[in-house]
């Protein structure tokens, strides 16, 4: 039942977004985006809706001019990765995956399953081939990330389950520049993403503010 209704709802937004905002796509900066997200999601590259994959790509393009490289941990079959990558401009941009799906649920929900979202490395790679300043960690994350020591602009966390949410906030949340954006998918639909946000940033000043979209963002002040 989840899943019907998780299909139903992509469904339905995708289609009461295009119809809402391609008038304004049309006359924007950046006329061809729906057209983009709509070959990506039909070509199975990535799961966001079509609102979720604009507020991700408003997100970089709002991070553009901070200081510091971006990231992407759970990258699956690079469609969210590629859309990054097309508007970072000359930013770094690190890419986080297993490539083998996800690991054993934690218990926060049992919607996520071992091995789900496994994905060719291969074909990820080439999809974003010709994107200069990519960098791949391949294995489990955050042992991938041992040695980066840059500052980040942006990050996007698409890691389904709490001990891995939490893992990227303790990584990236001292790292982020100051005005830098950390955003993640499956807020509302994991209680275990959930969980992880409230629970790091308890004590911290910035609180995550959860969208429309199955997204929450937060926002590092200094």
């Amino acid at each position: 039942m989840t899943s019907l209704k998780t299909k139903l709802y992509s469904a339905f937004d995708s289609l009461l977004t295009k119809l809402k905002l391609e008038l304004f796509y049309h006359y924007s900066t950046d006329p061809n985006l729906l057209d983009e997200i709509d070959k990506l999601r039909k070509k199975q590259l990535m799961l966001l809706t079509v609102s979720e994959a604009i507020q991700l790509c408003e997100c970089v393009a709002r991070c553009t001019t901070i200081p510091g490289g971006m990231a992407e941990v759970g990258v699956s079959n690079g469609g969210s990765a590629l859309l990054i990558a097309q508007r970072k401009g000359t930013n770094t941009l690190h890419l986080f995956d297993t490539f083998e799906g996800l690991p054993e649920n934690d218990a926060y929900g049992t919607y996520f399953k071992k091995n789900q979202y496994k994905a060719s490395m291969e074909n990820t790679q080439q999809l974003l081939k010709k994107y200069e300043q990519i960098h791949w960690h391949v294995g489990l994350f955050p042992a991938t990330a041992e040695g980066i020591i840059e500052k980040f602009s942006f990050v996007h966390l698409d890691v389904d389950l709490y001990a891995s949410t939490l893992d990227a906030l303790k990584f990236f949340y001292p790292k982020m520049a100051q005005g830098g954006i950390i955003l993640t998918h499956d807020y509302r639909f994991s209680a275990g993403v959930r969980k992880a946000f409230m629970e790091f940033c308890a004590d911290k000043k910035e609180a995550p503010l959860a969208l429309a979209t199955n997204q929450a963002l937060i926002v590092k002040l200094s």
